[in-house]
């Protein structure tokens, strides 16, 4: 693993902590900032009676957090990112928040990742994609976005590894590479049980994908559903609202897409 001692001139220039209802969120140093993928996963994962969950590629810490403030008092989150400086404020925003005994970080590859006789009943992530394309200006979130340190074949192959049968994978991923990592989780015994296509705004093809699999030697049902970010009029829609509504801080509630740091593909004006 690479310690990246060159600033992150993206972060740089980005605004103070990101503010939700219960915690706030640095990100400045991290491989990634603040986005709606993780805001999206982090409240739509099912996290019912989990005692144990892997974060795989936690950045700054706000899906180990969502999911701290989500499950209860006995629930213990493993966070890890290869990412020296990503894994440091993560420890800090942890520190900060209501439930730093609930989450522990580690500065590790998910490759690398064999904790002794433990299992999880959920793993989640929001894991790098855009195989192809234009590459991001930082190394670090170069790495983060493509692919480079972990391919979709290993987060799959390894989360098997990590999971108790009947344990749960949850991911977010773009549209296009749905089939295809359908297709690698169902080869290694994990079968879709719900799944959301989210589109930008109101009458927009689907541009992401959640996901849930369940580790399991015969798959169940799938339970689908759909729908979008913003509205036809650029505001949240009623379901991203119903969904993300004990996240968002006050000040953001007004639904405004200038009120959430997006990230440039999330950007409603491109949708």
């Amino acid at each position: 693993m690479s310690d990246h001692k060159k600033p992150n001139k993206q972060g740089t220039n980005r605004p103070g902590p990101f503010r939700f209802k219960r915690f706030n969120i640095s990100y400045g140093k991290s491989s990634m900032p603040v986005g709606t993928d993780a805001l999206l996963l982090g409240s739509w994962a099912g996290i019912s009676d989990c005692k144990k969950i892997l974060d795989i590629g936690t950045g700054p810490g706000v899906i180990a957090l969502m999911l701290a403030q989500r499950s209860g008092d006995h629930t213990i989150i493993d966070a890890i990112d290869n990412h020296k400086d990503s894994c440091l404020e993560a420890i800090e925003n942890i520190k900060n928040s209501p439930w730093p005994q609930k989450i522990n970080v580690f500065n590790c590859s998910l490759q690398d990742f064999y904790p002794s006789e433990i299992k999880y009943e959920l793993i989640i992530s929001n894991p790098p994609f855009f195989m192809e394309g234009t590459q991001p200006a930082t190394l670090s979130r170069t790495n983060a976005r493509h692919g480079k340190t972990l391919t979709y074949e290993e987060l799959i192959h390894h989360s098997e590894r990590l999971l108790k049968s009947e344990g749960r994978l949850a991911v977010i991923i773009p549209r296009q590479e749905h089939n295809n990592i359908e297709s690698l989780c169902k080869s290694k015994g994990l079968y879709p049980v719900k799944t959301a296509f989210v589109s930008g705004k109101s009458g927009k093809p689907a541009k992401r994908v959640l996901a849930e699999y369940i580790k399991s030697d015969k798959g169940p049902a799938c339970r689908q559903t759909t729908f979008s970010h913003y509205d036809k009029s650029g505001r949240w829609s009623d379901e991203y609202s119903a969904l993300t509504k004990d996240f968002h801080h006050p000040s953001n509630l007004a639904g405004v897409s200038s009120a959430f740091p997006v990230l440039p593909e999330e950007n409603p004006s491109t949708l």
